[in-house]
């Protein structure tokens, strides 16, 4: 007699069966894949997946070929898989990669990591996220700028509080205080580069939450309402504002 317990015990073996023919179908398309993209594009398979943002497909590989992903794995000019997706946004990859052992301090040629590159496109949660994993809110680029050089530079205000204001890594330690007004390889602060690129709100952010120092100077002896970008005019709104909003630097 067929009973209703018989009729699902079959379809629970057909639905394995069905998985079972899935699964291979896709681990063959994920070898051939991590082929084409070896040899292809020279770039780790993974990277592919990072910057056409598919988390569906990273986590498919990692069930299916347990062991066979290197998340730090480096392509020619030194990027990781958690760089490109911090940079692209992706903020779900970023969790995937980060729970799978992801290096959160590697930096590439340049010297950039992931925080830099989340800090310079206005990503916050991913910010925030690379932050609780430990990374360093001090962390010095190429050109001897922090991810609050990058922020500052963009304009991107919400980035430069959470920088000034770190969450406690997942271990429940604090970070190092971030430094407010330290010079790149020119000498200049995030306030001069805010300045320069004319976000008065953030060169405002700066100052009033961050304590950044309006009379340091760079290597060419200007302060930081001193510069002057392209063309002069927007800046000189900018020193307007601020003049208005904290009184005249007095030179």
């Amino acid at each position: 007699m067929i009973t209703r317990t018989t009729i699902s015990n079959r379809e629970l073996v057909l639905k394995q069966r069905r998985d079972t023919h899935v699964a291979q179908r896709i681990t063959l398309c994920v070898c051939v894949c991590v082929c084409v993209c070896d040899m292809v594009y020279q770039q780790p398979a993974l990277h592919r997946a990072c910057l056409d943002v598919m988390p569906s497909w990273i986590s498919l590989k990692c069930y299916f070929l347990p062991g066979s992903i290197d998340v730090n794995a480096r392509d020619h000019s030194g990027w990781t898989s958690l760089m490109i997706a911090s940079s692209a946004g992706a903020s779900s990859i970023v969790r995937w990669l980060l729970r799978h052992g992801a290096d959160v301090h590697a930096s590439n040629t340049k010297r950039i990591t992931a925080l830099h590159y989340a800090s310079s496109k206005n990503h916050v949660d991913i910010v925030r996220e690379l932050l609780e994993a430990g990374a360093d809110v001090n962390a010095l680029d190429g050109a001897n700028q922090r991810p609050i050089h990058r922020a500052a530079s963009a304009g991107h205000d919400h980035v430069i509080r959470v920088l000034l204001s770190p969450p406690p890594r997942s271990d429940g330690s604090p970070h190092p205080k971030t430094r407010v007004n330290p010079a790149d390889r020119l000498g200049n602060t995030p306030l001069h580069l805010a300045i320069d690129s004319a976000h008065a709100q953030t060169a405002a952010l700066l100052i009033d939450v961050g304590g950044a120092d309006r009379l340091r100077v760079n290597t060419d002896g200007i302060v930081p309402e001193q510069m002057e970008g392209v063309g002069g005019l927007e800046q000189k709104r900018v020193r307007d504002f601020l003049a208005q909003s904290f009184g005249p630097i007095g030179i």
